[in-house]
């Protein structure tokens, strides 16, 4: 029987880290002066009190509706909610060119014309966080949360709904060559964006923690709408997406709920690097936004001219083609194990080239299917006869019901024949989705351990609490 070696809060403490390193990345000068926005304030309107600021100081604005584009104009402010009554501004915020600048605490709804509801671009310690960004202008590419050739760029804890797009990261890169100068994403609620719920592209991303779903809309043929998406790009010198680590987030309900992908094919694929780790993944049956997602062919994940993808304890449920469709990768550069692969209408895994995947990189997996297991190249096959024909590949997966709990939350139940089959991996995955440390040795397949003494709440979504300025 296996005890519990961590309280189940450790993954709250891990945010209040990453919380508290996006503090310490903000600008270390005490803040001069508060400057008030309201009708108490020394100022009516966001604007005018940003343009009387000097860097270092805080704006406060009271709770209200302000009709105006805000232009942070200025590096070192703090543009903060004096209240967790959110004020309202009616257009955006814009914070480009600008270093070590906060935005926390506002709704932001209802721009106009090609623009995005908070801008973050071309600066350096850049957090938007606490806000609740909805019904953009609905023109172009037209996003929540949009950032350009920035770096240490937090996007923490806020809503986005009825954007074309959630958020939208192009050329994001680090400050210091690796994640926590990067770009972080965690602790969000992003839903019915019908594009995408988040593009990425650049390098050093840390995408966490978020709760994705319903991106989707009828237009489906035209956007492809992902959950997550590496763009295929080369923009200011940056190339697709490298080094990335998705974990612990819940997404439902896309076109493609994860998906990777290279601007080249084959050996020079150029998306490289990437870490999906214990997400719960799938789609619900019935109609959502006006699409029937069992008539969709969707795939949970699909990975498309990529390089070293690592795809380890992940959750994947319901999908109306493939569960993880591997396409034009490298050759023995896709790992895929500890995942549960579960009622899926079509295949588990297909791997169009088995030349992607080496001997022993793709194992210790349980599939529970509708259709097939694996498809491998041509072939397409149940567990067992893959096994049988290709003993070098998944010795060790399992072909049977998982007994978990329902989506979104499948925790393992008494029995499931998950519990104990995994193989041990690197530190970086040692932690499953609800914190508890994986028992050295003696891993269980899917995102959670199996706790038999742990009483299990389901979560909640994420809160959009306001931290203390």
């Amino acid at each position: 029987m296996k005890i519990k070696k961590t309280k189940k809060s450790w993954g709250k403490i891990r945010l209040i880290g990453i919380s508290i390193f996006i503090l310490a990345g903000l600008n270390s000068n005490s803040y001069a002066e508060t400057i008030t926005v309201g009708s108490g304030g020394q100022y009516s309107s966001i604007q005018e009190a940003i343009n009387a600021s000097s860097p270092g100081d805080t704006v406060r604005v009271d709770p209200g509706t302000y009709t105006e584009n805000v232009n942070v104009n200025k590096s070192d402010i703090r543009l903060i909610s004096s209240s967790t009554t959110r004020p309202v501004i009616v257009g955006r915020i814009d914070s480009s060119n600008r270093n070590n600048n906060l935005i926390d605490g506002f709704e932001v709804r209802n721009w106009t014309g090609i623009s995005h509801g908070i801008t973050i671009s071309y600066g350096q310690n850049l957090t938007v966080r606490n806000c609740v960004i909805h019904d953009g202008s609905g023109v172009g590419s037209d996003s929540g949360i949009y950032s350009r050739n920035s770096t240490n760029v937090n996007i923490e804890n806020n809503e986005i709904y009825n954007c074309v797009k959630g958020v939208n990261i192009a050329s994001g890169h680090s400050s210091n060559g690796d994640y926590s100068g990067g770009v972080k994403i965690f602790g969000n609620e992003i839903h019915d964006c019908p594009v995408d719920g988040i593009d990425i592209h650049g390098e050093y991303f840390t995408i966490s923690d978020n709760l994705i779903y319903d991106n989707i809309n009828t237009n489906i043929t035209q956007t492809h709408p992902d959950g997550i998406q590496f763009i295929a790009s080369i923009v200011d010198g940056y190339t697709s997406v490298q080094h990335a680590r998705v974990f612990n987030n819940i997404i439902r309900n896309h076109s493609q709920n994860i998906f990777t992908e290279g601007t080249e094919s084959e050996e020079n694929s150029n998306c490289r690097d990437v870490h999906i780790y214990n997400n719960v993944v799938y789609n619900t049956a019935g109609v959502v936004n006006g699409v029937i997602m069992d008539e969709l062919t969707n795939s949970n994940l699909v990975i498309k001219y990529s390089k070293d993808i690592h795809i380890y304890n992940n959750t994947l449920g319901r999908a109306g083609n493939n569960a993880i469709y591997i396409h034009h990768c490298a050759s023995e550069s896709i790992y895929l194990k500890n995942n549960i692969i579960n009622n899926n209408l079509r295949n588990g895994i297909y791997v169009q080239d088995p030349a992607d995947v080496a001997p022993g990189a793709m194992d210790f997996n349980l599939f529970h299917n509708y259709d097939i297991d694996i498809a491998w190249g041509a072939a397409r096959l149940a567990l067992e006869n893959f096994q049988n024909s290709y003993p070098a590949y998944s010795p060790n997966s399992i072909s049977a019901d998982p007994l978990v709990n329902l989506y979104p939350t499948p925790y393992l139940k008494e029995g499931s024949p998950g519990i104990n089959s995994g193989i041990q991996l690197d530190d970086l995955y040692r932690f499953d989705k609800d914190g508890h440390v994986r028992e050295e040795n003696n891993w269980d397949i899917g995102v959670f351990e199996f706790y038999p003494d742990l009483e299990y709440v389901p979560p909640s979504a994420p809160t959009l609490e306001l931290l203390a300025p």
